[in-house]
């Protein structure tokens, strides 16, 4: 998904839309065929999973109609948004691509 926040710091993101709902640190890498050869990621590297439904969010009222946007982003090991994106079900990709869009410009 594009997004005005693909390059800026991921606090900029958490502080307008809230804060995530995990963290993973990005598994290293291991090319070649002998134990312990180079990694190529940086283990500061992390994916946070975020969703529209969260503390910052929790005191709206919800119509049953509302949906959840999901999203996976991955910053760098300065912390630096790389890229967002959408998660759902295969059948559901289209529109909640569009939903989210929509919430996250």
């Amino acid at each position: 998904m594009k997004s005005s926040f693909e390059g800026q710091p991921s606090a900029n993101f958490f502080h307008e839309f809230g804060p995530p709902s995990q963290v993973i640190p990005v598994e290293p890498e291991t090319f070649g065929d002998r134990p312990g050869s180079a990694t190529t990621v940086d283990n500061k590297e992390l994916y946070y999973y975020w969703s529209s439904i969260n503390k910052k969010t929790a005191h709206l009222t919800r119509k049953a109609s509302d949906r959840e946007c999901q999203l996976a982003l991955r910053t760098t090991a300065e912390g630096d948004i790389r890229w967002i994106e959408v998660l759902a079900e295969n059948d559901q990709a289209e529109a909640a691509l569009a939903y989210c869009s929509s919430v996250v410009r």
